[in-house]
């Protein structure tokens, strides 16, 4: 979503993706602005906790978190401005950079929250006799 062709040139160094995970909390993940390298590893967070992930420069924040993200940060005296409440993955976007991975390298799931649904605890009517 960093690498989205949506989000305008700024003076602020790096940007944050903010997408809303619910519960009050936001999967994070801030980028240099040039580079689109990782600052900040994704994850799982409070909206007030992802607070500390945007450091304590002017940044960007881009995502359906955005907004709720960038207002709490503003509360703690960081200029967070939101854009793009809508911008949602592209996979034209991954394009360009999947032709310069190596043919070695594999996509794996990631998942920044553990699962909500836990296995069901085991019948006492398996094994009893008819």
């Amino acid at each position: 979503m960093a690498m989205s062709p949506r989000i305008p040139a700024a003076p602020t160094p790096h940007v944050a993706i903010a997408t809303d995970a619910r519960r009050g909390e936001v999967y994070i993940e801030v980028f240099d602005r040039h580079s689109l390298q990782s600052v900040a590893a994704p994850q799982c967070l409070a909206i007030v906790d992802a607070v500390k992930a945007l450091g304590t420069a002017p940044i960007v924040v881009a995502g359906s978190g955005a907004e709720a993200l960038a207002a709490a940060a503003r509360r703690e005296s960081i200029e967070a401005t939101a854009i793009l409440p809508d911008l949602l993955p592209d996979a034209l976007d991954l394009l360009f950079p999947a032709c310069e991975m190596p043919v070695t390298d594999s996509l794996r799931p990631l998942y920044l929250r553990p699962p909500d649904a836990k296995p069901p605890a085991p019948s006492p009517f398996l094994g009893a006799g008819a």
